[in-house]
């Protein structure tokens, strides 16, 4: 393996682990939450209330949060479980709003801890591309981690997917806010290159327009790269 690929690789497992360990923290969350409902809940029945009906209707409205917790658990648990099987192959044919869609849920609690709104826009009727869905996702989180890192509270990131002129599959990625110096703390200029040579892919970074930063990075079929050469 060479050093490029090797670093690459040990970049992508350090993204990985801090994407199982975000997403632990979130699953530790909603069980506390539904363990101290669930306790109200026994609280109420076993307790000396008067008053029966009011007790199934507070009943009612803690099972209501009870289950949407459990459901926000479920939408986690079915990315976090897509985003693993992702790595199941170098290559797959897979369609860009389903990646953009499981990372987005993945980076929430990393957008929450830093009061950042972030959102996605999904285009309609793209392509499917033959490609590495994985590292994909990597190279999405490499542009998008320092932008929710640097915006000051109330800032907005926003994913957007389109197709692009040649209808291969654009990934928009806007910051909107004040922004402070992006760290120098990510990985070197190398990976970035490494990540786009593998995919196939072109980025580009429009600062135009103040308070908004924003990347465009298209990626191409590798199947039809191959049928070009």
């Amino acid at each position: 393996m060479s050093s490029p690929d090797k670093n690459l690789c040990q970049e992508q497992i350090a993204f990985q682990g801090r994407i199982v360990a975000g997403a632990t923290h979130e699953f530790q969350n909603h069980l506390a939450v539904i363990k101290e409902y669930s306790g109200l809940i026994n609280d109420l029945l076993n307790g000396k209330q008067a008053d029966g009906k009011r007790v199934i209707k507070r009943c009612s409205e803690i099972t209501a949060n009870i289950n949407e917790r459990a459901n926000r658990a479920a939408v986690l648990a079915d990315a976090l479980n897509r985003f693993a099987h992702r790595g199941d192959a170098a290559v797959s044919a897979f369609r860009i709003n389903d990646a953009v869609k499981d990372l987005i849920v993945l980076l929430q609690r990393f957008a929450s801890q830093h009061n950042i709104a972030l959102e996605a826009k999904y285009g309609r009727r793209l392509a499917e591309v033959i490609n590495n869905p994985s590292l994909l996702q990597y190279l999405v989180f490499l542009l998008t981690a320092p932008l929710i890192e640097s915006l000051g509270e109330g800032g907005k990131v926003t994913l957007s997917t389109s197709a692009g002129k040649d209808k291969s599959p654009e990934i928009e990625i806007k910051a909107e806010g004040t922004t402070s110096s992006l760290a120098d703390t990510g990985p070197a200029p190398e990976i970035f290159k490494e990540c786009l040579n593998q995919l196939v892919g072109n980025l580009s970074l429009d600062t135009a327009k103040k308070k908004i930063r924003k990347y465009t990075l298209s990626i191409s079929s590798l199947a039809e790269t191959r049928q070009i050469r």
